[in-house]
């Protein structure tokens, strides 16, 4: 099951808040807030990886609990928080991860 939040503060390209349990290690659902950068035209001129227009080039994959927008809470849990996940993607080629 996935769900997306959206508000009027959410940048229209490079963010998306989502609720899902695809990307980080725990097989729970939670809301997570996913920052990309992609390929243009001039990143596929100097990196000979990259092949098309809208490739990812780095993703940072962090767990949320209010939108850092517009501060709506996204969480149904009354539990403090004492840490969240992130995981950070470079190229497709390596993986980070850690709690903070």
């Amino acid at each position: 099951m996935h769900r997306y939040h959206e508000c009027k503060s959410l940048p229209e390209k490079g963010i998306t808040i989502i609720y899902s349990n695809e990307f980080l290690s725990d097989d729970k659902h939670v809301w997570n807030m996913i920052v990309e950068r992609t390929a243009e035209e001039a990143d596929l001129e100097e990196n000979h990886y990259l092949e098309e227009v809208g490739d990812t080039i780095w993703q940072t994959i962090v767990e949320i609990y209010c939108c850092p927008f517009c501060g709506d809470s996204l969480s149904t849990s009354k539990r403090q928080v004492m840490s969240a996940d992130i995981v950070h993607y470079d190229n497709w080629h390596s993986c980070y991860g850690s709690k903070l």
